[in-house]
């Protein structure tokens, strides 16, 4: 279970990373049945694909690190997929088609490396926030891991989220999505940087959003992570069903797709 609920020295410590706070925003609910009752979602071939394509993107990142240059690690992508690759992830009849794809997503992220003019401070990057207050008893600790981390020229520091699938959130999404308040301090407190900003890029189509908050924003962002720490610690969700609900392990005892006492079922 990812989420836990610890007594250090009398005071509750809710540990919280931004796949949590997304989960939450979708509706309180869900996150309870996720990862309060310890439920993670079962690997699917999307997933499974997400997962091979970002280790092979930090193992491009290193090599391009290592040599100085994001255009010799290109020349490499064969030999660096063949180093790289789990077979046994997938199903046998998967395998090659992963494999296909994987290639295409990471010549795709290879390609946008060589265009682009940021410096990648690094890869796959766990941090994670000294315990904050939250009231009397309380505290929080934010964690998680960050794709990728670059800075640019004029020293703002990009907090770049990979997608291996085609949608992206909407601008405002993105910034009213607690999970990006979460990344945005994660960063704060790693980096002393004036100007932060954090995106999501489809590998499969190329496209970019981004978003950069300003104190109110900050402020607003802090108000919701308040809202689901006192949720976490009273044990008391708010229900919000959407089309979520299609993945949600507690779909067919949820009291807000019940009705006289059968589960009902809503368009998705």
């Amino acid at each position: 279970m990812v989420v836990s609920m610890l007594d250090v020295k009398e005071r509750i410590v809710c540990r919280v990373t931004p796949a949590q706070a997304h989960t939450w925003a979708l509706c309180g609910g869900f996150f309870q049945a996720q990862y309060r009752a310890g439920k993670p979602f079962a690997p699917t071939y999307s997933s499974l694909l997400g997962t091979s394509v970002h280790e092979l993107i930090v193992a491009f990142d290193r090599a391009a690190s290592a040599t100085s240059a994001a255009s010799s690690a290109v020349n490499d992508l064969d030999d660096l997929v063949w180093r790289n690759w789990h077979a046994g992830r997938f199903a046998t009849d998967d395998n090659h088609r992963a494999l296909a794809e994987a290639k295409t997503l990471l010549t795709a992220y290879a390609d946008l490396r060589q265009a682009e003019v940021v410096q990648v401070l690094g890869s796959e990057v766990f941090s994670q926030t000294a315990p904050r207050a939250l009231g009397t008893g309380h505290t929080i600790v934010l964690s998680g891991r960050i794709d990728r981390i670059g800075q640019r020229n004029d020293g703002t520091i990009e907090l770049l989220d990979l997608k291996t699938g085609a949608h992206l959130p909407t601008h405002d999404e993105l910034y009213n999505d607690p999970a990006t308040t979460i990344y945005h301090l994660l960063a704060a407190e790693r980096y002393h940087a004036q100007r932060i900003v954090v995106a999501q890029l489809s590998l499969r189509t190329g496209g970019r959003v981004e978003v950069e908050f300003d104190a109110d924003g900050v402020a607003a962002g802090k108000d919701r992570l308040r809202e689901m720490a006192r949720q976490l610690v009273a044990d008391d969700f708010s229900l919000t069903p959407s089309a979520s609900c299609a993945f949600c392990p507690a779909r067919s005892t949820c009291p807000a797709l019940l009705f006289g006492g059968e589960a009902v079922e809503r368009p998705l």
